[in-house]
């Protein structure tokens, strides 16, 4: 079977790469380093290699070469070898978990559960951030921290998604920035910039422009999509009326709690009752 199999298993290059990925044919594609575990791992694909001939097309290419490809498409970093499977007509790359051992039968298994559609898509992620560790009132989420952060049931959780280089982007940060810092003393909001250069959205979001807007609340998950003007008064008003937990604005445009709000009240009434008691 290896005989038969090895001229079926391609060295990807910059020549052939773009005939390979677009033949129409989904390719199995082993991201390899130069030291035993990649060679036993490319010894096994030789015998699913033959077994898929014409389904899948295989293929080995450097991962320390082309690691930027390899993040693109999913693949954790600093993790070789790697396998993916390649699915362009669908604009899909699942990505071989990387606790498992590599040999022939899983990489068919892995194979199988492909064409049985019971693979989920890999997304691409930025490296593991640490947003509570950063100043706010923004925090930075990716892609593998995203089901985490905005299912918090504690919370109303508010992404943008956009990229650095997007015009319309860029005009529309401090605006988010602006109604994040007045909700910054809200522990119930989380403001969050999801940056699409680096990673990808899940699937069903369907982030099909950008800037997009969308608030994911407390008690409903499913998300609601902002349209309308790009400007504070537009977006905190987006805000109060989607928000799972209940919140008010001050005259500056600073969010507040039901009670904060009741105290505001009260200071104020006692405020302006003091002064008209003094100038009797």
């Amino acid at each position: 079977v290896a005989e038969s199999a090895e001229w079926l298993v391609y060295t990807l290059t910059q020549v052939n790469y773009a005939d390979l990925v677009n033949s129409g044919v989904p390719g199995m594609i082993l991201f390899v380093a130069d030291d035993a575990r990649s060679e036993d791992a490319a010894r096994a694909l030789l015998r699913p290699a033959a077994a898929f001939r014409g389904r899948l097309t295989f293929s080995t290419i450097s991962g320390e070469r082309y690691h930027q490809l390899a993040l693109n498409l999913g693949v954790p970093p600093r993790v070789l070898p790697a396998l993916v499977i390649l699915d362009v007509p669908n604009e899909h790359y699942f990505v071989f978990p990387p606790d498992r051992r590599m040999d022939p039968d899983s990489i068919a298994s892995f194979a199988e559960a492909y064409f049985a559609g019971e693979l989920e898509p890999a997304l691409k992620s930025a490296e593991h951030g640490v947003p509570l560790a950063e100043p706010g009132p923004v925090y930075t989420l990716v892609a593998s921290e995203f089901s985490e952060r905005v299912q918090d049931p504690s919370r109303d959780v508010i992404v943008t998604f956009g990229t650095t280089w997007c015009g319309f982007c860029v005009q529309f940060a401090p605006v988010f920035e602006r109604v994040a810092q007045g909700a910054s003393k809200i522990e119930t909001l989380r403001f969050y910039h999801f940056d699409l250069t680096a990673n990808d959205p899940l699937p069903n979001l369907n982030i099909s422009s950008f800037p997009t807007m969308m608030i994911f609340p407390a008690q409903n998950k499913t998300g609601h999509t902002f349209q309308g003007d790009r400007t504070v008064d537009a977006v905190t008003s987006f805000v109060v009326r989607h928000a799972s937990h209940a919140i008010e604005t001050t005259v500056d445009g600073s969010f507040v709690s039901p009670s904060q709000a009741r105290a505001i009240e009260e200071t104020l009434a006692s405020v302006k009752g003091s002064l008209l008691h003094a100038t009797r």
